[in-house]
């Protein structure tokens, strides 16, 4: 008489139950992508805070000087790099 023993080994699910039916069929919400979770965890922040954390405390220097968006320098690069790939692109459709 063997002593067969089944053991189903399952890793740790993330995705959850929505809902179980009459009959006993489980219904499963689908774990979030990598890009759903990047999506989610940058709706989360927000841009247009000061990244000094202290807005009650205004020097002299900081009320002559215009305040700069924190993310212009981002944004500009992001700009710049679109222009290249579009050059790229057009440079590349030329060739063909």
């Amino acid at each position: 008489m063997p002593n067969d023993v089944h053991l189903a080994i399952e890793g740790n699910k993330e995705s959850f139950i929505q809902e179980i039916a009459l009959n006993g069929q489980e219904t499963w919400i689908q774990p979030l992508s990598m890009s759903e979770k990047l999506q989610r965890a940058t709706q989360k922040i927000d841009f247009f805070k000061s990244l000094e954390g202290n807005d009650d405390t205004v020097d002299d220097k900081k009320s002559e000087e215009p305040q700069e968006n924190p993310w212009e320098n981002v944004r500009k690069n992001i700009v710049e790099a679109l222009t290249e790939v579009r050059v790229l692109h057009d440079v590349l459709a030329v060739l063909k």
